[in-house]
C-alpha cells in the first residue's frame, strides 16, 4: 500500500523526512491559467501497517 502527494518544490525536504520518495517533476494546475511546479512524491506504508 502506498500514500502519494504532489508537493511543492519548498516542501519536497518536508515529505522526504517523512519517508517519501521523489518519483518525477510535475505540474500541478490551481486553477486553469496558473501552474505551479512540483514533485510527485510516494511512501510506501506496508511497513508501517505489519510493525
Amino acid at each position: 500500500m502506498t500514500f502519494e502527494c504532489y508537493s511543492s518544490l519548498n516542501a519536497e525536504k518536508f515529505y522526504r523526512a517523512l519517508g517519501f520518495v521523489r518519483i518525477r517533476e510535475i505540474d500541478i494546475e490551481l486553477k486553469p491559467s496558473l501552474m505551479l511546479r512540483g514533485v510527485l512524491m510516494r511512501r510506501n506504508i506496508y511497513e508501517d501497517l505489519v510493525s
